[in-house]
């Protein structure tokens, strides 16, 4: 799971995995600018006694601006977004990893940026078996109101990861699949 990318970017619908890539990514030396960025660390504003989960405030702001402009599959945006996306990407020493959910829907213009940037990207994509990914989102407070709003919003993340694998794909972006796994306590 070695990078020798100086940018790691992790892309996955809430669930699967994204929290427990980034802290493997931390362990082998990448900054995650969470840390600092997110009081308490506890993601969005959230506060979740459970785990750490990984997210920058900054990074979800901007992501938050982008998914409110409503531009035709996230395609255009703003050229202050950009901006904004360039002078956060800029401030960042490297090596180090961003994560938050709604890159499913944003990636592709982090990535552009990026590459303004002159800078080595990888992605990580995060995935997780349905069902299992069903059970944890009712589970967890943020995720149960976000499927009770819309019962369709887990396939519409996968719908719009695949999208961003494409990207990659068409733009020559290094990426690997995650396949978070639930461990049951009888090891099975």
């Amino acid at each position: 799971m070695s990078s020798d990318k100086n940018v790691v970017l992790i892309c996955g619908p809430y669930k699967t995995g994204t929290s427990l890539l980034a802290s493997k990514l931390e362990n082998q030396g990448y900054y995650n600018p969470s840390t600092l960025s997110n009081s308490n660390e506890h993601g969005h504003g959230r506060m979740d006694n459970y785990y750490l989960t990984k997210e920058c405030v900054e990074v979800r702001r901007i992501n938050n601006k982008i998914i409110s402009q409503k531009p035709q599959r996230f395609r255009y945006v703003p050229e202050y977004i950009n901006l904004e996306i360039l002078n956060y990407l800029n401030e960042l020493n490297v090596p180090y990893v961003l994560k938050d959910p709604l890159f499913v829907f944003t990636l592709h213009i982090w990535l552009h940026n990026l590459q303004i940037l002159k800078k080595k990207a990888k992605v990580y994509f995060t995935f997780r078996d349905r069902t299992e990914l069903l059970k944890s989102w009712l589970h967890a407070y943020h995720t149960r109101g976000l499927y009770n709003d819309n019962k369709s919003i887990i396939e519409q993340m996968i719908q719009y990861q695949n999208y961003q694998i494409l990207y990659c794909k068409q733009h020559n972006f290094p990426f690997e699949f995650y396949y978070h796994q639930t461990i049951l306590p009888n090891g099975i």
